[in-house]
């Protein structure tokens, strides 16, 4: 019937108290508490008062496991930011043994992956863009788009390749030039003949 038994420090006595309707307004803090099941929240949520943090730290090295098909994080008010908890120099990493995916939510969403230094990108291949539509790659400010082999060594080779022998065109922008710097030809071996085409005048 919703009633407490309250204990009275001054009369030394025991008394039958009503409850409130929605249940306990509070449980004694605990500095250990266990639980003996599972903590069934039935539709409530776990919150914090006055923009306290709530913590989830396991012991040791255990892991903390979010067993959802969809895990959301953030409100509709702000930002959300994954950063680590006790250093800057911790390292964030998400392993998958499948594809992992990080995707904008509609077409017009944008995803950006800044660094202050470097970005590595390391596997087989890399595929840019999307099905049927062109690719661009832009540099931010005045800087200079440079294509690097071997972490900037001299071996190794720089190939601009089509697969279905289509042409490859350099366009520069405006009434700007195309310079090829210590062009070569024909090879070296001389087995192939190369054309340098204008446009007649």
């Amino acid at each position: 019937d919703n009633y407490l038994l309250s204990y009275d420090s001054t009369t030394t006595g025991f008394t039958w108290v009503e409850g409130s309707s929605s249940g306990l307004a509070s449980v004694a803090a605990d500095s250990t508490p266990q639980l003996g099941g599972d903590l069934d929240v039935d539709g409530n949520a776990i919150v914090s008062t006055s923009n306290a943090a709530i913590d989830i730290t396991p012991h040791g090295t255990g892991d903390v496991q979010l067993n959802a098909d969809t895990i959301r994080i953030g409100d509709s008010n702000a930002d959300v930011d994954i950063v680590p908890n006790f250093s800057k120099t911790t390292k964030i990493q998400m392993q998958s043994d499948g594809d992992l995916l990080i995707n904008a939510d509609s077409s017009s969403g944008d995803i950006y992956i800044n660094a202050q230094d470097l970005i590595s990108m390391q596997g087989q291949r890399l595929r840019l863009g999307v099905n049927n539509a062109g690719m661009t790659i832009t540099t931010l400010g005045t800087g200079d788009l440079t294509l690097d082999t071997n972490s900037g060594t001299n071996s190794g080779s720089i190939v601009i390749a089509d697969g279905a022998n289509n042409d490859i065109t350099l366009t520069p922008n405006g009434t700007g030039d195309v310079v090829l710097d210590g062009l070569k030809w024909p090879q070296a071996d001389g087995t192939a003949n190369y054309v340098l085409k204008t446009d007649g005048s």
